[in-house]
């Protein structure tokens, strides 16, 4: 049996890079958030409170990561 590795540009997964950590989870936020029009006075919608949790940061503290990532665009 011979043995072949997998060619990624066949699939639209392999697309892009997953997310691996807290900032790359920022910038791929940023940009999904201002296509909703998001103000950083309104409530965080879904996404942002998944990240909260899955890297165990404050609403407060996202809140500010993604004001200094918005601000580097």
């Amino acid at each position: 049996m011979r043995l072949s590795s997998i060619e990624k540009t066949d699939h639209v997964r392999y697309g892009r890079e997953p997310v691996s950590d807290y900032w790359s989870a920022i910038w791929r936020l940023v940009p999904y958030l201002d296509s909703l029009g998001w103000t950083e006075v309104d409530d965080l919608p879904f996404a942002a409170e998944l990240v909260c949790d899955i890297f165990w940061v404050t609403h407060a503290e996202l809140r500010a990561d993604l004001k200094k990532a918005r601000g580097s665009f």
